[in-house]
C-alpha cells in the first residue's frame, strides 16, 4: 500500500475526523462516501415522505377553497351588481309615483272645493225654489182675490214674477257649481290616472329589485359554500403541515442516525487502513 507523499500535521487546527477522513479519500478516492444513509436515515426518509404528500394535498384543498371562494364572491358581486339596477329602478318609479299622488291630491282638493260650490248653488236654487213656491201661492192666492178685485191681484203677480227671478239666479247659481263640480271631476281622474301609472311604474322597480334580492341572496350562498371550502382546504393544510413537521422531525432523527452510522463507519474504516 502506498500512503500519499504530502503529509497532514494535527498543528494546521484539523481535527481527527477531518485528517481521517482525508486520508480516506486520498487512499481509496469517494468510493467509501457513496453510502446514501443507514437504514434509520431510510425510515425517516420514507416517514418524511408521507407527511409531505399530506401537505401537498392539503395545499391542494386549500387552493380549490380559494378558487370556490373567488368564484363565491364573484358572484356575489355579480347579484350586488343586478340588485343596485333594480334599487334604482325602484325609486325612480317611487319619483314618479310621488308627482301622480300630488297631482291627486290637488285633484281631490279641487273636487272638494268644487263639490262645497255645487252644495252652494244648490241651496241657493232651493232657495230660489221655495221663494218661487211662496211667490207662486200668493199669485194664487192674488188670483182668487181677483175674482172679486183686480187690485188684490195684481200684488200677488209681482211677488210671484219677484219669487220666479230669484228661482233663476238659483239655477244660474245651481248650473255654475255644476260645471265646477265636473271640472273638478276631470281633474281628480287625471290625478288618479297619473297616480296608477306611477304605482305601475314602482311595482315594476319592485320586482327588479326582488330579482336582484334573490340573486344577491344566492350569491351569498354561494360564497358561504366557498368559504366553508376554504376552512375545509385550511384545516387539511394545517392537517398536511402537522403531518409535514412529524415527517421532517423524523427525517431530521433519521439524518442524526445516519451521521453517527457514517461516524462510526469512517472510525471503523481508518482504523482498519491504520494498522494495514
Amino acid at each position: 500500500m502506498s500512503w500519499p507523499q504530502k503529509s497532514i500535521k494535527l498543528s494546521q487546527g484539523c481535527q481527527p475526523r477531518q485528517v481521517v477522513e482525508l486520508l480516506v479519500k486520498r487512499r481509496f478516492g469517494n468510493r467509501l462516501f457513496r453510502h446514501h444513509g443507514t437504514d434509520d436515515d431510510i425510515t425517516g426518509l420514507e416517514s418524511w415522505r408521507p407527511g409531505l404528500e399530506s401537505w401537498r394535498t392539503g395545499l391542494e384543498s386549500w387552493r380549490t377553497g380559494l378558487e370556490s371562494w373567488r368564484t363565491g364572491l364573484e358572484s356575489w358581486r355579480t347579484g350586488l351588481e343586478s340588485w343596485r339596477p333594480g334599487l334604482e329602478s325602484w325609486r325612480t318609479g317611487l319619483e314618479s309615483w310621488r308627482p301622480g299622488l300630488e297631482s291627486w291630491r290637488t285633484g281631490l282638493e279641487s273636487w272638494r272645493t268644487d263639490f262645497e260650490s255645487w252644495k252652494t248653488g244648490l241651496e241657493n236654487w232651493r232657495t230660489g225654489l221655495e221663494s218661487w213656491r211662496t211667490g207662486l201661492e200668493r199669485w194664487r192666492t192674488g188670483f182668487e182675490s181677483w175674482r172679486p178685485g183686480l187690485e188684490s191681484w195684481r200684488p200677488g203677480l209681482e211677488s210671484w214674477r219677484t219669487g220666479f227671478e230669484s228661482w233663476k239666479m238659483g239655477l244660474e247659481t245651481w248650473r255654475t257649481g255644476l260645471e265646477s263640480w265636473r271640472t273638478g271631476l276631470e281633474s281628480w281622474r287625471t290625478g288618479l290616472e297619473s297616480w296608477r301609472t306611477g304605482l305601475e311604474s314602482w311595482k315594476t322597480g319592485l320586482e327588479s329589485w326582488r330579482t336582484g334580492l334573490e340573486s344577491w341572496r344566492t350569491s351569498l350562498e354561494s360564497w358561504k359554500t366557498g368559504l366553508k371550502s376554504w376552512r375545509t382546504g385550511l384545516e387539511s393544510w394545517r392537517t398536511g403541515l402537522e403531518s409535514w413537521r412529524t415527517g421532517l422531525e423524523s427525517w431530521r432523527t433519521g439524518l442524526e442516525s445516519w451521521k453517527a452510522g457514517l461516524e462510526s463507519y469512517t472510525r471503523q474504516v481508518a482504523k482498519a487502513l491504520l494498522f494495514e
